[in-house]
């Protein structure tokens, strides 16, 4: 996924000593993009594992997540302190902020917990909400 046939690489160049805003993404289709909020700026990335990513959560983990929390506190509890925030802080760069939006991964990322949530509401058909 982050390669320059996808949505790019780690973050290359300037910034890279800066921990919190890391280097600009110079390979793929997002090169080029240029976020204007808050200020422009080059898409920024700094792996949380020098030139890669550190392990997310595994599937069987996932459905343990889901399986285990009957409770939609202890589901959201885990799923944002764990999960959810692994991969933000794993990608690094724009997306350990408030602008992560800026990253278009993002929406990927927040697409898979929409997905994960709705598999637990299945799970528990009481807590699932009908049109």
């Amino acid at each position: 996924m982050f390669t320059e046939e996808y949505f790019g690489g780690n973050g290359q160049g300037e910034g890279l000593d800066n921990k919190k805003k890391g280097g600009c993404v110079k390979d793929g289709p997002f090169a080029k993009w240029r976020p204007h909020y808050p200020v422009p700026d080059c898409l920024r990335r700094r792996f949380d594992s020098g030139n890669c990513i550190a392990a997310f959560h595994s599937p069987e983990a996932i459905q343990e997540l889901i399986t285990t929390n009957d409770s939609f506190s202890a589901f959201a509890q885990y799923m944002e302190g764990s999960s959810h925030g692994r991969v933000h802080n794993g990608v690094g760069g724009g997306m350990c902020s408030m602008y992560s939006t800026n990253d278009p991964i993002f929406f990927l990322h927040h697409a898979m917990i929409d997905r994960i949530w709705w598999q637990w509401q299945k799970a528990r058909s009481g807590h699932a909400k009908s049109c």
